[in-house]
């Protein structure tokens, strides 16, 4: 929120680094598509891209790392993989709010 997306940015790796499963239901591909969200505030395409296809390679059936993906293929002004990846995201969690704005968003569009 106060725009310190570097320093997140080094924290994140650092955590990837050293992370092990944990208690706390935080996983890895938490971490991952942390930092993909933070790449995409600071306008690094290919660093977000990457990110969240890491996460995806982690939980194939992950909501927020196909919404992430959305999101990049939107910048890119690819809006056919932009709707596939949103409805990947509806398809892996239909309760999930942001992904059915997103998708409904997108089918305005097209």
């Amino acid at each position: 929120k106060i725009g310190q997306y570097d320093e997140a940015q080094n924290f994140l790796r650092q955590a990837e680094e050293v992370f092990e499963p944990n208690e706390y239901s935080i996983s890895l591909e938490d971490v991952y598509i942390l930092r993909g969200t933070v790449a995409l505030n600071q306008e690094d395409i290919e660093y977000a891209l990457d990110s969240f296809e890491t996460a995806l390679k982690k939980n194939p059936q992950s909501a927020e790392a196909c919404l992430g993906l959305g999101q990049i293929f939107y910048i890119v002004e690819d809006k056919k993989a932009t709707k596939a990846m949103f409805e990947w995201a509806m398809k892996n969690n239909p309760d999930n709010e942001s992904a059915i704005n997103a998708l409904t968003n997108i089918n305005r569009e097209l």
